[in-house]
């Protein structure tokens, strides 16, 4: 079922070259651009949200080091290879062959960061906002060809579940 998934959502690449440089964009850059609406965010003066940028850039920090960690060490036990390599295609977005594709860093990191902005005190629209980001990023890089959906779902698990056990053990033991 993950291959035929991932087929029919690698069928929209190659259809026109100005939605193949979307995919692409969206698979290699718009994680940049989550990053930067997270600092806007963080950096907006609200004045009815209580939170400081520098305590929650630390908890995201946090969470983003145990997540990778968790999901780099995944990916070592449970080695798979890359869509592209497996079906002999060619990938829209250039990457090492020999890389795990499970489960998936940009998820991991992405969810990460939207489940943070969820969790701190900001308004819940910015949150949102940066789970759609995140949900593009994942499938462009299943449209792309470089990863399984069950890779980009892994890493959307790891990363929200993750991030939530770390800020609630950062604010259980009063760390930040």
């Amino acid at each position: 079922m993950d291959g035929e998934i991932s087929a029919r959502l690698m069928k929209l690449a190659g259809r026109h070259p100005a939605l193949d440089r979307f995919w692409v964009f969206c698979a290699r850059y718009l994680i940049l651009g989550l990053g930067a609406w997270y600092l806007f965010v963080t950096n907006v003066d609200w004045s009815e949200y209580p939170g400081t940028m520098g305590r929650d850039l630390l908890t995201l920090l946090a969470a983003v080091v145990v997540n990778e960690t968790v999901s780099w060490g995944i990916g070592y036990l449970r080695f798979r290879p890359r869509p592209f390599v497996e079906n002999h295609l060619t990938p829209l977005v250039r990457i090492a062959p020999g890389m795990k594709s499970f489960p998936s860093d940009h998820a991991v990191l992405s969810f990460t960061v939207a489940t943070a902005m969820l969790l701190v005190p900001y308004p819940p629209t910015a949150g949102l906002i940066a789970v759609a980001l995140a949900v593009l990023i994942s499938v462009a890089r299943v449209v792309c060809g470089v990863h399984y959906p069950s890779d980009v779902a892994a890493g959307a698990v790891l990363g929200t579940v993750g991030t939530v056990l770390t800020i609630s053990a950062i604010r259980a033991f009063g760390v930040f």
